[in-house]
């Protein structure tokens, strides 16, 4: 079984990136090899990749690299179990057995819940309050909301 990165160099964002695969090519029982890729969600420049490495110049470098080898990892991890279960590899299952891992993670993954949304409903809970203090919060909040447009950051906890 053999894996390596790949540039999609059919498709260019509006950047002048193409994405980035690891490519899945193995050989089955019958002979024939089969081959299939998994999409990184990372996008390069063409010249930011050479002989199938990401070069050091690439923006965001670390981040980008540490993306790849997390995939790499998970593969081998997965490619390992097949082997140790006394099974052949195959491109297609070990995609399908990487896809199924990564939605696992993503619904034991907790979300995130929206701080402005926690701010209205703690605003719900004082309507009983004094208008100066009702007021009060509202400023606050209006605050916050200048602040995330100024900074172009999204506040959260």
């Amino acid at each position: 079984m053999n894996t390596s990165l790949k540039l999609d160099k059919k498709h260019k964002n509006l950047q002048g990136e193409y994405s980035l695969y690891v490519r899945l090519r193995g050989k089955l029982s019958n002979g024939n090899y089969s081959e299939t890729s998994i999409n990184t969600g990372v996008h390069l420049k063409e010249n930011h990749f050479v002989n199938g490495v990401i070069s050091s110049k690439t923006s965001n470098y670390t981040d980008k690299q540490r993306i790849i080898n997390s995939i790499l990892d998970d593969l081998s991890r997965i490619i390992s179990e097949i082997i140790e279960d006394g099974l052949e590899p195959n491109p297609k299952f070990i995609k399908k057995e990487y896809e199924e891992r990564v939605h696992f993670r993503e619904l034991k993954t907790p979300q995130i819940q929206s701080f402005w949304k926690s701010f209205e409903e703690y605003l719900e809970t004082k309507k009983n309050t004094s208008y100066g203090y009702r007021k009060t919060i509202i400023t606050l909040g209006n605050h916050l909301k200048d602040f995330e447009t100024q900074r172009k950051k999204r506040i959260s906890y």
